[in-house]
């Protein structure tokens, strides 16, 4: 999408508002998924390493998981979103 944007301006594939809302939608998902992990991460430090119930972070690879899947659903969840915007604004004319 932003590929589209940038080089292919005159095409007007993509409009301002449209290119806002995905940056929105991928900037607040990256934003949950990395305080997610940080809750995880001091969860294990001070609650875990005390003796507490249950492990939370299982290393890098877990961490890196857990953005990569926050990452594609705020993908998917953008993709549905714009198609169903577009779709109903159509729709309405």
């Amino acid at each position: 999408m932003l590929f589209a944007y940038f080089i292919y301006p005159k095409l007007q594939i993509i409009n301002h508002k449209t290119l806002i809302a995905f940056i929105l939608f991928i900037s607040f998902s990256a934003l949950i998924g990395i305080f997610w992990e940080f809750y995880e991460f001091f969860y294990d430090i001070f609650i875990s390493s005390r003796g507490f119930s249950g492990v939370m972070q299982y290393g890098a690879a877990d961490t890196i998981a857990d953005l990569l899947m926050d990452l594609s659903g705020a993908f998917v969840f953008s993709a549905i979103f714009m198609l169903s915007k577009k779709y109903f604004y159509s729709s309405q004319e």
